[in-house]
């Protein structure tokens, strides 16, 4: 007796997302772009459409946001910052300039646990993200204080 299942791996045509779906229907939309044509390839107006097409190696990897859970990274000006996406499309944010100690990092973990709509995972996801953007230099390094 085989253990082995098969799991099928949904893929927006719009965005290029993959993800697992929970159930065996189709979903009604893309998780990430929240498109109800996830399924059909994003047609161009005249306008709009690429002048020539370009071929790419096999190696090549969409640009895609950083994420940690529900935590996204959002490099655009005037600042870093991390997104928490609440309810009815507000966006809580912190900002990464205001991460580069121990102390605040400690302090911004201890001020989401108080919120209602964040999840020990959250936390986790949170502190996770510190941990690597620490890492790769993305949020400045100050000293211990």
């Amino acid at each position: 007796m085989s253990t082995e299942t098969e799991i099928a791996v949904r893929e927006c045509m719009r965005c290029h997302h993959r993800w697992v779906p929970r159930q065996m229907r189709p979903p009604r939309q893309c998780p990430e772009c929240h498109s109800p044509y996830w399924q059909m390839p994003r047609q161009y107006t005249k306008r709009g459409r690429p002048t020539k097409v370009v071929k790419i190696g096999t190696d090549y990897q969409p640009k895609r946001h950083r994420t940690w859970g529900r935590w996204r990274l959002n490099k655009r000006p005037p600042y870093p910052t991390l997104e928490f996406p609440i309810m009815r499309g507000n966006i809580y944010e912190i900002d990464l300039r205001r991460c580069n100690t121990p102390r605040s990092r400690e302090l911004w973990l201890k001020q989401m646990s108080t919120k209602r709509y964040i999840t020990s995972a959250d936390l986790g996801d949170l502190e996770r993200a510190f941990i690597d953007l620490m890492s790769q230099g993305e949020i400045p390094v100050g000293s211990n204080k």
